[in-house]
């Protein structure tokens, strides 16, 4: 099991190799804006503070014998001592960002508008900074034109790529990934840092990265909690809008959400029963009469909303009533997992173990990778946890 394996990990600081020094790591994988890593590092007399400073490349690798790759890759962003307690060594806190850096300066002036398929215009933007363009997944491809372009105004490349990515229902983002058209130097180094955009259709359209199972003792998730509420639901929006070649009035309406599963059967009375108990088993019961008795379902009032100042263009019409697919039934969970490194934010991984309503696929908006090395009575302890964000 994967549990019984040793968690690996290494740190890469310059060309320095300083993963006997470094005794906490917590790389920070989001849906939206750039991944952060985090690294806690043993600085006696002061002498690593002389050695790391602010835009040293990082790269860190995780897991355990049987599953290790390379998950970030970045700079120092920032560098400040911490107070240990009586006794321990002094301290250095890093905090790093993605190659997100890449594209956080202020644009010229003749890049403040662009032209073009918004795949040509990624690879410009890519280009200009040195890192490959990945994937990217949107259909139809949006395009502008010399009467409609896209205007990037002050915004830096990144900012302008968040609302583009916002306004089409996708996300941008960079990822550390090995593909099959990759040269045999990439692969060697556990991959390379690109610059994707994916519509939420795309991420959802992908297989699930893996299964992780709630199953006390025995599973790899550890513990998830859940709520469901119609409120935190993706809304049916509609907006109204003038055409503008008639001039006439045309109203758009978000695709209806899809059906919402139905209550556990029953027929799983008597192993609850022969778990928790007969008494556990009555309130189950009850508790499944009483949602398929309920006068108003979930399903029958789904959150609504109107977009005011929608564009007098049918077609944005339709992006900006298009439901988030991400959090169609208004589920929101967050857990933690032994250790799990193909567990990423921006797709989505199946969940079993817990009741039916809530079990299938929930899509990752965040992780958390933590490693934790610490020294007890004079014996080293070591532990890999993978906290994660998602929905439903």
């Amino acid at each position: 099991m994967v549990s019984d394996t040793t968690a690996l990990l290494r740190v890469t600081l310059g060309k320095a190799d300083i993963s006997k020094q470094v005794i906490r790591v917590d790389i920070e994988d989001v849906d939206r804006g750039a991944d952060k890593a985090t690294f806690l590092m043993e600085d006696p007399g002061s002498t690593n503070s002389e050695r790391v400073e602010r835009l040293m490349d990082v790269r860190i690798e995780l897991g355990w014998e049987t599953e290790y790759t390379l998950l970030f890759v970045g700079q120092v962003s920032s560098v400040q001592s911490v107070a240990a307690a009586t006794g321990a060594r002094s301290r250095l806190e890093v905090k790093c960002i993605d190659k997100s850096y890449l594209f956080m300066d202020r644009p010229t002036i003749d890049k403040r508008q662009h032209v073009g398929k918004l795949k040509d215009i990624l690879t410009e933007m890519a280009k200009r900074v040195g890192i490959t363009l990945g994937d990217v997944l949107i259909d139809p491809m949006p395009e502008f034109t010399k009467d409609k372009p896209l205007n990037q105004l002050d915004r830096t490349d990144w900012q302008m790529l968040q609302d583009v990515a916002e306004e089409y229902r996708a996300r941008a983002f960079i990822e550390v990934n090995v593909a099959v058209t990759d040269s045999e130097e990439v692969k060697k180094a556990g991959g390379e840092p690109k610059l994707y955009f994916v519509s939420e259709d795309a991420l959802l359209a992908q297989d699930p990265m893996g299964t992780l199972l709630y199953c006390r003792g025995m599973g790899r998730l550890l513990e998830f909690d859940y709520t469901r509420t119609s409120s935190g639901a993706s809304p049916v929006a509609s907006a109204a809008v003038a055409n503008p070649d008639s001039g006439q009035p045309e109203a758009h309406a978000a695709v209806p959400a899809p059906p919402q599963p139905e209550p556990p059967p029953k027929d799983n009375s008597e192993r609850v029963e022969k778990v928790l108990g007969s008494a556990a088993s009555a309130d189950q019961a009850a508790g499944i009469q009483n949602v398929k008795d309920a006068p108003v379902k979930p399903a029958d009032k789904p959150p609504t909303k109107e977009v005011l100042g929608a564009p007098s263009d049918p077609p944005r019409a339709e992006q900006k009533v298009k439901p988030d697919r991400t959090r169609i039934m208004g589920f929101s969970g967050k857990g933690t997992a032994i250790g799990t490194v193909f567990l990423r934010a921006k797709g989505s991984v199946k969940i079993d173990g817990i009741s039916s309503t809530a079990a299938g696929r929930w899509y990752v908006s965040r992780v958390n990778h933590i490693y934790e090395r610490a020294e007890i009575d004079k014996k080293v302890s070591i532990s890999f946890r993978s906290k994660l964000v998602a929905t439903r």
